[in-house]
């Protein structure tokens, strides 16, 4: 009587079953995978608008501190770049009509102030005379 020997290899149906699993799990994996890439975003955008909201901060600041400065005083330190990295939209006088549409002045009341950061975020801020 001869032992029967144990098959101890796998069979073609087993190998197909395996890689197709494999495959499933793949197609489910890669769109998760790829949206990793972009997780940093959010984190990039909220930096850049801690970086406007610090430097019109800073602004706000001198000129609240500063009783001897004036709006054209400040206009010019704004544009001179005294308050960090950024760039200026919109530094000017600006006065309100009755249906508060905004149209440039040459009187020194109202300053408005619109800088951006190197990614586009802006914020804006009107300045009275103090």
């Amino acid at each position: 009587m001869r032992p029967k020997l144990k098959n101890h290899g796998f069979t073609l149906i087993e190998i197909i079953i395996v890689i197709i699993i494999s495959a499933v799990l793949a197609a489910m994996l890669i769109p998760y995978m790829m949206t990793t890439t972009n997780s940093a975003k959010p984190i990039t955008m909220l930096s850049d608008s801690y970086k406007n909201q610090s430097v019109m901060e800073n602004i706000i600041a001198d000129y609240m501190e500063d009783t001897t400065l004036t709006l054209s005083d400040l206009k010019d330190k704004i544009d001179a770049g005294d308050y960090g990295s950024y760039s200026v939209i919109y530094n000017d006088f600006v006065e309100f009509d009755d249906n508060n549409k905004q149209a440039p002045t040459t009187d020194d009341e109202i300053l408005k102030i619109t800088i951006k950061n190197e990614n586009g975020g802006r914020i804006t801020k009107l300045f009275y005379e103090q």
